[in-house]
């Protein structure tokens, strides 16, 4: 019982799946210059493997990474994906780590983006479209609503159980 207490409090921050692709990735990886690490990353970001992504900053560390090693990874990629549907605070956690390190979300995107999250009804990704400057002017669930008609329709599904 205290080995699990233990391994629970280790292991608390890192999602189960992170721990188990962090296993599955070369040691050798660590041993990569930033810019041959910047190279894993964009591949990661294009084939749309972001736990992957993930996982390998998280074993090469995120301190040894220039400040902008993110800059060419698109942002609307990580928010269309489907491999991450379901998993809303992952994607907010993968798009805080990639904004911090460069990546930037172009407010020509900002209506697609929004049309993204309200279709998964990801509403804390919602919150933060809308505090990076994304106009809530183009939330609606429907042709002609209004935002206020989509944050209804929302609440409505959400509390259908």
């Amino acid at each position: 019982m205290r080995i699990l207490k233990i391994l629970n409090a280790v292991f608390a921050n890192y999602p189960h799946y992170i721990i188990l692709l962090i296993a599955d990735l070369p040691d050798s990886l660590k041993k990569l210059s930033p810019g041959m690490m910047k190279v894993v990353v964009e591949q990661f970001g294009e084939s749309d493997r972001w736990r992957h992504l993930e996982a390998a900053i998280t074993l090469y560390g995120y301190d040894r990474l220039p400040r902008n090693f993110a800059k060419s990874v698109s942002i609307m990629s990580l928010l269309a994906s489907k491999s991450l549907l379901g998993s809303e605070s992952h994607r907010l956690k993968i798009m805080t780590l990639l904004q911090t390190h460069g990546a930037k979300l172009h407010v020509d995107k900002g209506k697609q983006a929004m049309h993204i999250a309200l279709g998964n009804n990801e509403v804390r990704l919602m919150h933060r479209l809308l505090t990076e400057g994304v106009s809530p002017s183009v939330i609606s669930a429907v042709r002609g609503d209004t935002p206020v008609h989509a944050a209804l329709a929302i609440a409505l599904d959400r509390d259908k159980g």
